[in-house]
């Protein structure tokens, strides 16, 4: 019995009468060309980031480049958000600091105070304050170089308010520790070992929300790479009234704390022990070499909210919608 014939072979005009007047050995180079362009901006990401946690794992104390990171990571989404049709319901699925906020404000949290703990330049602000227009900020920082900023902020935000100062368990003097790519930022050091650190004001929480006579609910704001469990220590009074909560929580103990910091999931748990869950999480982070997770912005509510009252997987429907 004889095999039945094959198909004849799907075949290409333009694609044959490219291979009969281009010699192979051209073909392979044009090949070849367009492989390397196709490849060029992968490889060049990959560098920079090796750059980058290479020059930060070289200083003294060694520095995670996280936060360098994350905005090269948010470029994307931030140049798509200028794009993107205004009459068109935004996606709520998506593991950005945008999107988090977009669905942490259907929760109603009722903001009226956020707090910005570490809050560096604080370029990320003005989008925050949009999400709950009615709120006064305030930006703490210890280092005194961003104030400029500040002022140029204030500007489009009359309401706006900062503390050069440390956030802390006590009001009292600390030392503040270089440790930032560029020299920006630092870490605090209440204990004072480093004889290359400069006094700081350290400030309760809880001082600086009666100083700037914020108003509840508040929405607490951390980016203090592993000071937490102080600043929280002086926060006890702010935390009654203290309807959500951004942490920056790692999954590995950090070398420039002294291991001090919690990794998510203790942290998680210690949030559990204050009246606070889990609600949502954004910008995730994987360590360039191995892609293990090293870092992810977790948001914590308050542990009687009526969304958790929900068990199922099916959402309860929101008001308003």
């Amino acid at each position: 019995m004889s095999a039945p014939d094959a198909p004849a072979p799907q075949t290409n005009a333009l694609r044959q009468a490219f291979r009969a007047l281009v010699p192979r050995p051209v073909r392979a180079a044009l090949h070849g060309g367009l492989k390397v362009v196709a490849r060029a901006p992968g490889a060049a990401a990959r560098q920079v980031r090796r750059a980058g946690w290479a020059v930060a794992q070289s200083m003294s104390p060694p520095r995670q480049p996280g936060l360098f990171f994350w905005h090269m990571r948010r470029t994307p989404s931030r140049l798509a958000h200028l794009f993107r049709r205004r009459d068109k319901e935004p996606a709520l699925d998506e593991p950005s600091f945008q999107h988090a906020l977009l669905r942490l404000q259907r929760h109603d949290l009722g903001i009226r105070s956020i707090v910005n703990i570490g809050a560096g330049s604080g370029g990320d602000t003005e989008h925050v304050q949009r999400i709950w227009p009615g709120a006064r900020t305030l930006l703490v920082e210890m280092d005194a170089r961003f104030e400029p900023e500040y002022r140029k902020l204030k500007a489009a935000m009359p309401d706006l308010v900062w503390d050069i100062c440390a956030a802390g368990p006590h009001d009292e003097i600390g030392r503040m520790q270089k440790a930032d790519i560029g020299g920006v930022g630092g870490a605090l050091d209440l204990d004072g070992a480093s004889s290359a650190s400069l006094p700081v004001q350290v400030k309760r929480i809880d001082t600086l929300v009666r100083e700037h006579g914020l108003a509840p609910p508040y929405f607490l704001r951390f980016d203090t790479h592993g000071f937490e469990l102080d600043i929280l220590a002086g926060a006890k009074e702010t935390l009654r009234e203290t309807a959500l909560i951004q942490m920056e929580v790692y999954n590995f103990k950090l070398g420039f704390t002294g291991g001090k910091n919690l990794t998510f999931d203790e942290m998680s748990l210690h949030m559990k022990s204050l009246g606070f869950r889990c609600v949502d999480l954004c910008d995730p982070l994987y360590r360039p070499g191995d892609r293990a997770l090293w870092q992810m912005h977790l948001f914590f509510i308050r542990a009687d909210h009526p969304l958790f009252a929900q068990t199922g997987y099916a959402a309860a429907v929101e008001r308003g919608e």
